[in-house]
């Protein structure tokens, strides 16, 4: 409906289907699909894992982020002989029988997976006595899940689309949380600090029109080429369609993630810097 309007459909979380990663007017300025789970598998490798588990929800976009990862473990060496994929159904329930699988035999766990399905898993993964190192995405394993299970989400590893709240690129977004005396949310997520994100560079962007259209916003953000957000997300070129990935993906402009990390039921930073996983994703060395 946006595209037919030509309206752009800027700084949108989470995209999923193919118009987000296709279409002119679609415009993802965080590195969400396929990034982020590429970059928790490299972690997985980088952190000494040996025999690994990816876990999906049993959805279609599942097969696609584990060509990527997959992808991400060959540019790294690692055989993927070793490792495990189990998938879990949508709805959140028993995972009894796939947390057995997936905790059998193996050292680390990565989830690419909901919130909702953490919190259904991870009392599964309790019962069977599992301490698998847990590897997951930002806004999914979540400071909510950490908080909830402190013990088993112990020195758990969270890609990141966006850097940590505390970072000084937050600053304003935290002292407007103060001000309005937000709700206790988890606002380290891509919902939060994406949309901020998003208003951000949409300031950006529109403060340089004399009048602003979705016209003449759709033509000036295809023309910026060193998007600043100060921080928020790198700086990004928006004029130039992404090639990689066979073709698949033009409008993730954005391949960069940060990384978090689980300690005493708090989610706290551990890396601070964007990690580019460009190559990662076509199987190439970083």
């Amino acid at each position: 409906m946006l595209e037919e309007g030509g309206v752009p459909w800027f700084g949108a979380c989470c995209p999923l289907v193919e118009q987000e990663f296709t279409s002119p007017y679609s415009f993802v300025l965080g590195s969400l699909f396929p990034a982020q789970g590429v970059g928790a598998v490299l972690k997985m490798v980088e952190d000494g894992c040996a025999n690994i588990v990816q876990l999906y929800v049993d959805i279609p976009a599942a097969d696609i982020g584990l060509t990527f990862t997959n992808n991400a473990l060959r540019s790294v060496g690692y055989d993927l002989s070793k490792q495990k994929v189990v998938k879990i159904p949508l709805a959140a329930q028993d995972y009894s029988a796939q947390a057995a699988e997936a905790t059998d035999g193996t050292d680390c766990i990565y989830g690419g997976i909901a919130d909702s399905n953490w919190a259904a898993f991870l009392p599964a993964m309790q019962s069977a006595g599992a301490d698998q190192r847990l590897y997951g995405l930002q806004g999914n394993l979540n400071s909510k899940i950490v908080e909830q299970f402190p013990d088993l989400t112990q020195d758990a590893v969270i890609s990141n689309s966006y850097p940590h709240l505390d970072g000084p690129m937050w600053e304003d977004y935290r002292g407007a949380l103060e001000t309005y005396d937000a709700p206790d949310l988890d606002w380290n997520s891509l919902a939060g600090l994406g949309t901020w994100a998003a208003y951000t560079a949409f300031t950006d962007i529109a403060s340089g029109l004399e009048d602003i259209t979705a016209e003449t916003f759709f033509e000036a953000a295809n023309s910026t080429t060193a998007l600043d957000t100060g921080g928020m997300v790198p700086v990004l070129d928006l004029s130039t369609p992404y090639e990689g990935a066979g073709g698949t993906l033009p409008r993730i402009v954005n391949r960069s993630v940060y990384f978090d990390i689980a300690k005493d039921g708090k989610v706290e930073p551990l890396e601070t810097e964007p990690l580019d996983v460009t190559n990662a994703i076509d199987g190439e060395p970083l």
